[in-house]
């Protein structure tokens, strides 16, 4: 079977929760352990308003990955955060974010 890319599972999402019987298909033929399958995870508890789980899966990928879709979770994790009232925490990482695009349209 084909590989499932990033980009396809991003292609996925873009409908919400209505995605979710293809998103269990995809996770079974994913490794339980990477880290896509934990991107899925971190959706499916946000889709359920379990925002604190949620966060606990956005925590781990973006400490253990380095690659865009940390960033990507740091966009999800933003929104959880705003959600959960933790607007400060919202902001430092909303400032990350902005300093970093900054450093990629520019040599830093």
């Amino acid at each position: 079977m084909e590989a499932i890319s990033l980009k396809k599972i991003i292609s996925i999402v873009e409908y919400g929760k209505y995605s979710l019987p293809i998103l269990n298909y995809v996770m079974g033929i994913l490794d339980k352990k990477s880290h896509l399958n934990l991107y899925i995870e971190l959706l499916k508890a946000k889709w359920k308003n379990k925002h604190n789980i949620a966060l606990k899966y956005a925590n781990i990928i973006i400490s253990t990955t380095t690659t865009i879709l940390k960033e990507l979770t740091r966009f999800e994790k933003i929104k959880i955060l705003i959600i959960l009232d933790k607007k400060e925490y919202a902001k430092k990482e909303y400032f990350y974010l902005k300093k970093k695009f900054f450093c990629y349209s520019r040599v830093c």
